[in-house]
């Protein structure tokens, strides 16, 4: 009796270490994903999933944008020492307006750059 061979279909194998937290992580996507293996689940990853690349710069200029508009507004509230005074001028309103119309561009700015 001749004995048959077979050859994989895949004959190369790749190796992945993982900590506890990554392993649970992945047998849980598994798990939801209905596959049978992990195996399965990588491979379809490969195959037909995406990775993105995002650049976080835009939200470090973005922080540093509302801290200094933040600093602004605290500069403009001094100035106007209502505890002490009372009195608020319409020039110092119209500033906390604009410092304000600064913030909401910025935000508008933020949510147009999300992936």
């Amino acid at each position: 009796m001749e004995k048959k061979t077979y050859k994989r279909e895949r004959s190369h194998e790749v190796k992945v270490r993982l900590n506890d937290d990554e392993l649970a992580i992945l047998n849980g996507k598994v798990k939801i994903a209905e596959m049978h293996s992990r195996e399965q689940f990588i491979r379809e990853l490969i195959l037909m999933g995406y990775v993105y690349e995002v650049d976080y710069k835009y939200l470090q200029d973005f922080n540093f944008q509302i801290s200094r508009l933040g600093h602004n507004i605290d500069q403009i509230l001094k100035r106007i020492n209502i505890e002490k005074t009372g009195i608020i001028y319409e020039r110092q309103i119209k500033e906390i307006k604009e410092a304000l119309e600064k913030v909401w561009q910025l935000q508008q700015y933020i949510l147009s750059q999300q992936p």
